[in-house]
């Protein structure tokens, strides 16, 4: 009986042992991306097929560029927002994954991955957005060969180039280019927020799209941004309330003796003299002059 018992266990454990290795053995590594530039994607392929099956004609955009030609802006803001650990981890974040499982455990249903900027990579590159345990085993083991095979700096220029940012747009230089009209290079902190800010959801929402899940996700960043120290406590203010985007227009409208005169507080002289630096140099002495 005992020995029956003991085969029955060592069955139940070997046959995932088994398949975790034969799954480990098969899967790819991304070696053929250490030095080459991929052509296309599993997503952009995924994507092309429901487009055409839905019928709407879809243009890619997708434009590669190395990391340097990438703003520090838009690294730390996707570091931040996706994988905060991702120069310690391995491919994978325990305590990420278990702060998932608890999420998942009280909405009941499966919301939250907790995949790391390597996992998503290798979703992206060889697997399905479908949601299932066996595609999380198979994006786990991928991450961790990747990781083996490529740096840090490779897998993250790679992830980069290959995000999806809305219908047909994909990598950050296109998604810069369509948004904000400009390189991926010169994107400004509030921009690299807004554009990170949409990563979740990028084909519901776009940077400027004033949806309460857009600017949740950008003051969250923006939050993070500044306690990590990448940004001051000027900036966080004015881009956390986002008054220097109008403020000209304030101006312009009123004019500056008028706006002082209907200013309740001080605190709205306190933040024109702190926001009173992004304005032509006319209207920062006229500033200056109906303060004092």
């Amino acid at each position: 009986m005992f020995k029956k018992i003991l085969k029955i266990f060592l069955f139940i454990i070997l046959i995932p042992i088994v398949i975790f290795v034969g799954l480990y053995i098969s899967a790819p590594d991304g070696s053929e991306f250490v030095h080459k530039n991929p052509e296309t994607t599993a997503l952009i392929r995924q994507r092309t097929v429901e487009y055409q099956k839905a019928g709407k004609k879809v243009t890619l955009h997708w434009q590669w560029v190395p990391i340097t030609k990438i703003s520090p802006n838009i690294i730390h803001a996707v570091i931040l927002a996706e994988d905060a650990r991702f120069y310690e981890h391995i491919g994978f974040d325990v305590e990420a994954i278990k702060f998932a499982l608890e999420k998942n455990k009280k909405r009941k249903k499966y919301a939250f991955g907790g995949s790391t900027i390597t996992q998503q990579l290798a979703k992206n590159l060889y697997l399905s957005t479908k949601k299932s345990i066996p595609r999380k085993v198979q994006e786990l083991i991928i991450a961790l060969k990747m990781e083996r095979c490529l740096t840090k700096r490779r897998i993250l220029e790679l992830y980069l180039n290959v995000i999806e940012f809305g219908p047909g747009i994909y990598g950050v230089e296109a998604a810069c280019q369509h948004y904000f009209g400009k390189s991926a290079a010169d994107v400004s902190i509030d921009e690299a927020s807004r554009l990170v800010a949409i990563m979740p959801s990028p084909r519901r929402h776009s940077p400027y799209d004033g949806s309460n899940f857009t600017e949740r996700r950008r003051k969250w960043l923006l939050n993070w941004l500044y306690k990590t120290g990448h940004i001051d406590s000027l900036d966080y203010v004015i881009l956390y309330e986002g008054r220097a985007d109008n403020l000209q227009e304030v101006v312009d409208s009123t004019g500056i003796d008028q706006f002082m005169k209907e200013a309740i507080d001080d605190s709205i002289k306190s933040d024109l003299e702190n926001i009173s630096r992004f304005l032509p140099l006319d209207t920062k002495i006229q500033i200056s002059d109906s303060i004092k």
